[in-house]
């Protein structure tokens, strides 16, 4: 069997290889006549091409930017032979180029640019280059499906090891996940993109991941695609780790869309089995797990930011928070004097590293609720032992997270940026909150995004809130607690064990649930908050949107509701309660949740405010940049283009290569010491070496880009990178120490359990 798929991955592995070949592309001048005149438009000749991807260069003239584009056409290729979009030229470059992929055969393929009708355009030809980006997607389809084999043979080994109860056991759990997975992911399986109001962002942060690797960067700190190749610091902020997957998954030939929604369905796995081992551990029942993890994973709020906003970092973020939850109720309800829990604080770690990785806003909010939780168990945090776990939970937590943590504070505290420095004024955000019928919205319409203030009622707005499973949940356990709380402190007064809905947690889940909720609304004091000032008034507005609030009470109402069934299974087996009622309360909550998401799931298929096909980055622009919060104050945006570098009068530039953040270029420099300013956005970090070893230094040029300071009589080579700072490559180290400790500790764990369940 391993020779077998060690053969097909070499074969796959040389078939990467021979690629490169060229078509000469001629472009013909066409006059078109429009209603404002004449233009002239440019098509290439007629070509034949065999399936595979290809690179179309094309080299021009142009005097404004945007206004003219490229499309590569072919009448003869059908559905979806062909996949390829239109991609705009700019002034500033001479040389445009961009992938297409065809899955069949053509004879007729043409490179059509359509001209503006706004400045000049001289086209001068061009050429197609056969590249290898589909045979490194068949690689990569094949590693991973002989990683699923291995798995499969590995678990087939231990399966005839296995009794009878635990089979069904394990195939009940794999049907229901599998199935929860499937049906959460089913937007997915089209062929293109919903629109979602934060993708394009998020996309250029992939893109910018992918463009920083190949250009050497590791890790990505500027991210050289924005800004018209000026990059942008947007990983040093908004932490893009997670980013990695989908950016080696363009590096190995997938398209945008397709490395996207592979990023997506790979959210999906993680919440689902992550919420499953969570509510398991914690409920000590691995059909209560099932249950959370079905609630969790269809909680529409985080269906909502995956489909219809596209918040990559608030859905990365929800991904983490059972197990947060787990962390904590570990921690607090188990004998932490025991040498079992002598690692305890990992999942707490794991957690909280998670979200921080994945949304700075998130972890804000987390640090809020963590607060909360250690006041309301202070009884608990005065046990040394359990004090001890905090601490070390704390200290792992910073130490995995330096090589994060130390640019990005550097950076907070020390540039004049518009996210640190640019003065705006506090926008008060409790008109922003939800009326209390949205927070109930059994079946929000999908495909939609945008909030109201409060001055402007519901009509028109996004409703969405708990759905109506949860809501259910929620009867069913103000029912336990208002019919049923004396037979249920009964049974679960065992020696005040915490247990069930009644018991401390699942009160403290509760409370903390119902909290959430009301700091969703417009009827909480933020404003009254905001005028205490200083950093309160600071985070509040950072929050921007009470409704954000709702990204935690979904892990709260889902474990109130877990607790909840585990009463009624309380009840059940001592014989208090008929089991049809517990059967009919899971059933309820359960379809009243899918149907919350199904319904969800239809509208945004139909009633989406738009949908596209996107396959390479250069068609979707690189200028979005939000807010613009990471950008140097007083930077015009407008005036960076594409461009070459600018010198100084005695400065004569002989050669000039730019690869993303990297500039190597070869002058020589006057009596009098001169400058040249290249086309990058001026961050702390930059490094400018000549030829002999001496460092230049390296300032703030004319709108905020980068200047090199060149001194008298110099000739030779200059090199300019962004290098960042030593002790940002001993935080790195750390980092890297404290996640391989993690990583074999883990591993250790895991092997002693195999070693005894033999």
């Amino acid at each position: 069997m391993f020779a077998a798929q060690l053969l097909a991955l070499l074969f796959l592995v040389w078939q990467l290889t021979g690629k490169g070949q060229e078509y000469r592309v001629e472009m013909t001048p066409v006059t078109i006549t429009t209603e404002t005149g004449e233009k002239i438009d440019y098509i290439s000749q007629m070509m034949s091409l065999q399936p595979g991807s290809y690179r179309v260069v094309v080299d021009y003239t142009a005097s404004s930017d945007l206004v003219n584009v490229i499309d590569v056409v072919s009448e003869s290729a059908g559905y979806g032979v062909l996949r390829t979009n239109t991609t705009p030229l700019y002034a500033g470059e001479q040389q445009t180029s961009y992938i297409f992929w065809l899955s069949g055969s053509v004879s007729d393929l043409q490179v059509k640019i359509t001209s503006g009708e706004e400045g000049t355009l001289e086209v001068f030809g061009g050429r197609l280059v056969r590249t290898n980006h589909m045979e490194r997607q068949r690689l990569l389809a094949a590693l991973v499906l002989i990683a699923l084999l291995d798995v499969l043979l590995y678990a087939l080994s231990r399966w005839n090891r296995m009794g009878m109860e635990r089979k069904r056991e394990s195939v009940l759990t794999v049907t229901l996940l599998g199935g929860i997975i499937l049906g959460i992911s089913l937007p997915l399986f089209t062929d293109y993109l919903l629109t979602g109001a934060d993708m394009t962002f998020h996309l250029l942060r992939i893109e910018g991941v992918k463009d920083g690797l190949i250009s050497g960067q590791f890790p990505v700190r500027i991210q050289p695609n924005w800004l018209q190749g000026h990059g942008y610091a947007v990983g040093i902020f908004y932490c893009d780790l997670f980013l990695y997957l989908p950016a080696f998954l363009r590096i190995m030939g997938l398209t945008v869309q397709a490395a996207y929604k592979c990023y997506k369905l790979s959210v999906n796995i993680a919440t689902c089995l992550i919420a499953w081992y969570s509510f398991k551990k914690i409920f000590h029942s691995n059909k209560i797990g099932i249950f959370g993890s079905f609630l969790y994973t269809f909680y529409i709020v985080r269906v909502v930011y995956i489909y219809a906003v596209d918040g990559v970092g608030q859905y990365s973020a929800m991904a983490f928070l059972p197990l947060i939850a787990y962390g904590f109720y570990r921690i607090f309800t188990e004998d932490q004097k025991k040498s079992e829990e002598k690692y305890s604080f990992i999942p707490l770690v794991l957690g909280i590293s998670g979200v921080l990785c994945s949304h700075v806003l998130s972890f804000e909010m987390l640090l809020l609720f963590m607060i909360l939780l250690c006041a309301v168990c202070i009884r608990k945090l005065a046990q040394k032992e359990v004090f001890l776990q905090l601490c070390k939970a704390a200290a792992v937590t910073i130490l995995l997270n330096l090589w994060y943590l130390v640019p990005f504070l550097e950076y907070m505290f020390s540039t004049n940026l518009a996210v640190t420095k640019g003065g705006a004024a506090y926008k008060q955000i409790q008109t922003w909150g939800m009326y209390i019928p949205q927070l109930f919205e059994p079946f929000p319409l999908g495909g939609q995004y945008g909030a109201h203030p409060a001055e402007s009622g519901m009509v028109g707005e996004t409703s969405y809130g708990i759905g109506l499973g949860l809501t259910l949940g929620i009867l069913l356990i103000l029912f336990l607690l208002a019919v049923v709380r004396r037979p249920l402190e009964k049974i679960g007064g065992n020696g005040g064990k915490l247990r069930g809905i009644t018991g401390k947690a699942g009160r403290i889940t509760l409370w903390f649930g119902l909290l959430s909720l009301w700091m969703a609304t417009i009827y909480f004091p933020w404003d009254r908050l905001a005028k205490c000032g200083g950093l309160l008034r600071q985070l509040i507005a950072t929050l921007q949107f009470p409704y954000r609030m709702l990204t935690f009470s979904g892990v709260f109402l889902v474990m109130a509701c877990c607790f909840a069934i585990q009463d009624l299974k309380e009840l059940k087996d001592t014989g208090k309660l008929r089991p049809v009622f517990l059967y009919a309360s899971v059933f309820l909550i359960g379809i009243g949740q899918l149907l919350t998401t199904v319904y969800f799931h239809n509208t945004t298929f139909t009633e989406s405010s738009g949908f596209f096909r996107l396959y390479d980055e250069t068609a979707m622009g690189n200028s979005y940049i939000s807010g613009g919060e990471y950008i140097l104050l007083d930077t015009d945006t407008g005036g960076l283009v594409y461009k070459g570098p600018v010198c100084s009068e005695r400065i004569l530039l002989n050669s000039y290569e730019k690869k993303g953040c990297y500039v190597r270029m070869d002058c020589d420099c006057g009596e009098d010491g001169q400058y040249i300013e290249l086309p990058l956005l001026y961050y702390k970090g930059y490094k400018a070496v000549e030829s002999g070893g001496e460092i230049l230094p390296v300032v703030c040029g004319t709108n905020n880009v980068v200047r090199v300071l060149v001194p008298a009589g110099f000739q030779g080579i200059i090199e300019v990178d962004f290098a960042g700072f030593w002790y940002w490559r001993a935080a790195e180290l750390l980092s890297v120490i404290t996640a391989l400790w993690l990583f074999w500790l883990v591993g250790r764990k895991g092997y002693k359990r195999g070693n005894k369940a033999k």
